[in-house]
């Protein structure tokens, strides 16, 4: 069974974000810029790992404080078009991420 977990770290500014569950394994990450995504053997995007999350929350309009009483988290992952578009949920609020060009070793299943 898949369980969110979410934690903010002040002093680095990373906010991380895993929806895995207890029998998957981590193959590896694809690492964009200040974003690492984790997925598993079986291509799942799991895990998310943002640094520097609130000069980016800052910089496209989004108030940075959220991330001091973060209620709930989510990670947000479609495939479009040979791109992965991703985005996180903070609170109900939806928050884009970009687009990372679709690697043949990552399957994006309906989440």
């Amino acid at each position: 069974m898949e369980k969110t977990i979410f934690d903010y770290d002040p002093v680095n500014d990373s906010l991380f974000i895993s929806h895995k569950s207890e029998h998957d394994r981590v193959k590896g990450s694809i690492v964009q810029d200040n974003i690492s995504l984790d997925f598993t053997e079986d291509g799942r995007i799991v895990g998310i790992e943002i640094i520097g999350i609130s000069g980016y929350l800052d910089e496209w309009g989004f108030d940075s404080e959220i991330l001091n009483n973060i209620q709930e988290a989510k990670l947000i992952i479609h495939k479009k078009k040979g791109f992965i578009v991703c985005g996180i949920m903070l609170n109900g609020q939806k928050i884009p991420l970009g687009l990372l060009p679709l690697n043949e070793q990552i399957i994006i299943h309906n989440q």
